[in-house]
């Protein structure tokens, strides 16, 4: 098991200080904590102070991972454990299949819970620390660990797979999140349909273009997965926790990925070029026809992201 280790810059004393207290070692990541010291105070910093600002890691080689710390007069500290921004955040709008009794939130969503980041590769990074309307600036160094019988090739390698799985897995969490938008729209037109005197037929309609929508995203994500009991094991993974589950066992050690790591993610990047082909056929050809449909008959209500 490796870490990545740091070269930190000196403390700097311009109204707030950086230094670095100590390293701790949790699994492959230093989590680094940064106490941010006030110098002077004055009363636009006293109030600048009351919301700290936004702390930014943004790495020369491309890499970037922004957070903010609501800070209070005197010692602050932020931790970063060397991992970037996280994939885009996957948001349904429906209840799992076959399993009603699934309350959403009050604005009718609930959250899907893999996401994935990529740690930091060594190299030069930037910190930038803004407060208030002041911005400060230094550099930090990460090194390989040098016990590790990785090498910075095998680092590089890992790391452009790992790229190429968090675009795939973002690319996923736009389609689901798009579809998720359209069958929300579909179902709740039904159930307004359904209520009126319109013809059983327009009610067909949209209910099969909803089928549409829902066959070509459980290709996406387990949609029967309830987030209690033993969902892991009783469903399928679809293509979105696999990718998930791949990126998160491709960045185990500072090593080149297995051949079969390469070779799963071909499969899934495939099957996930498919996915959108047909997604943008059914957007293009078959929403099209039933939105004219419905448009004829007076209904207009569903927007296509």
């Amino acid at each position: 098991m490796s870490v990545r280790s740091v070269n930190l810059f000196n403390s700097i004393a311009f109204k707030i200080s950086f230094s670095l207290i100590s390293l701790l070692t949790f699994k492959r990541a230093l989590f680094l904590p940064f106490t941010c010291t006030t110098k002077l105070i004055s009363s636009s910093i006293k109030s600048s102070l009351e919301t700290l600002g936004q702390f930014i890691w943004c790495s020369l080689i491309a890499l970037r991972h922004s957070f903010e710390k609501c800070g209070i007069k005197g010692f602050n500290r932020v931790w970063w454990n060397f991992q970037g921004e996280s994939t885009d955040e996957i948001t349904l709008r429906t209840k799992p299949l076959y399993a009603k009794w699934v309350s959403l939130d009050k604005n009718r969503e609930r959250k899907v819970p893999f996401k994935l980041s990529i740690m930091a590769p060594p190299g030069t990074y930037h910190v930038l620390l803004k407060l208030g309307e002041e911005v400060m600036s230094k550099t930090l160094e990460v090194i390989k660990d040098p016990h590790s019988e990785g090498t910075m090739a095998d680092i590089r390698l890992q790391n452009g797979l790992m790229k190429k799985i968090y675009d795939d897995l973002n690319l996923t969490a736009n389609y689901i999140n798009s579809m998720e938008i359209t069958r929300r729209q579909l179902l709740d037109l039904k159930s307004i349909l359904s209520n009126t005197n319109q013809k059983e037929v327009l009610i067909a309609l949209v209910d099969s273009l909803a089928l549409d929508f829902l066959n070509l995203e459980k290709k996406l994500i387990q949609l029967k997965a309830t987030g209690t009991g033993q969902d892991d094991v009783r469903f399928k993974k679809m293509i979105g926790e696999k990718l998930a589950y791949l990126g998160g066992n491709v960045p185990n050690a500072d090593f080149r990925p297995a051949d079969s790591y390469y070779e799963v993610y071909e499969l899934l990047s495939d099957r996930l070029k498919e996915v959108g082909v047909q997604f943008e056929k059914l957007k293009s050809e078959r929403v099209k026809e039933v939105l004219d449909i419905l448009s004829e008959a007076g209904v207009n209500m569903i927007i296509i992201e």
